[in-house]
């Protein structure tokens, strides 16, 4: 899924680029973070709490800056995994001068696997003297639900 989105800063690019390196400041954009820790050069690993819709829990999440061209560009890469989960995304940051400040363009693609949002009848077996009976049916409706509720947390 991609998303895209632009924001005005009251600041040059040059001072608009040292918030965004800024660990404290990574760490405020991320909702439900608890705790945000550098593990390498431009890579951070961060512990979230997040409630979407049937998509909730803890999720243990590994951040990299990419591909820098201070104070113009950057690419932000985000891959979370969890009990509910997981999720993957690559965001491409481009900061522009403009009139009375900087623009800061977002385009992210984001994908993800919720377990619970993707069942499955098991795989087929041979029929024979060890058969238990049909396989795993699940209703329309609990498959409907699931589609749409992993539809909205994407």
């Amino acid at each position: 899924m991609e998303l895209t989105g632009t924001y005005s800063f009251a600041a040059t690019p040059s001072e608009v680029w040292s918030l965004l390196m800024d660990a404290s400041a990574i760490a405020a954009c991320l909702p439900g973070c608890r705790e945000l820790r550098p593990i390498g050069d431009d890579r951070y690993q961060a512990d979230l709490t997040i409630g979407v819709a049937a998509v909730s829990g803890a999720f243990a999440v590994n951040i990299a800056l990419l591909d820098k061209v201070p104070p113009n560009s950057y690419r932000l890469n985000v891959e979370a995994t969890g009990k509910p989960g997981f999720a993957r995304g690559s965001a491409a940051i481009v900061l522009s001068p403009k009139e009375g400040g900087t623009a800061v363009a977002v385009t992210a693609d984001a994908g993800s696997r919720w377990p619970h949002c993707t069942r499955r009848a098991a795989p087929p077996r041979r029929r024979g003297a060890h058969d238990h009976g049909p396989l795993l049916r699940v209703p329309r409706e609990t498959a409907q639900r699931d589609l749409a509720v992993g539809i909205l947390a994407s």
